[in-house]
């Protein structure tokens, strides 16, 4: 199963995280991914360390720089 979290108010938080940690190391473990309406130039250093923190892939984070976020979610 694929999963993906949004990151400024989402996964950005203590509690969202935990979620994930839950879904990646179940016994299904669950694919998790980062999309955000962030621009991938801007200043991400925030979302590049929880996304390091949680062991997701930097192949897993999706940028839509500004654009709806369905788009990316359709595509995967």
């Amino acid at each position: 199963m694929k999963v993906s979290f949004d990151f400024d108010c989402t996964l950005g938080e203590d509690i969202i995280q935990n979620k994930a940690r839950i879904l990646m190391s179940s016994t299904s473990p669950c694919d998790v991914y980062i999309i955000t309406a962030r621009c991938e130039k801007d200043y991400n250093k925030d979302l590049h360390s929880v996304a390091i923190k949680l062991g997701i892939p930097v192949e897993n984070i999706y940028f839509t720089e500004g654009a709806w976020k369905w788009q990316t979610i359709k595509m995967l």
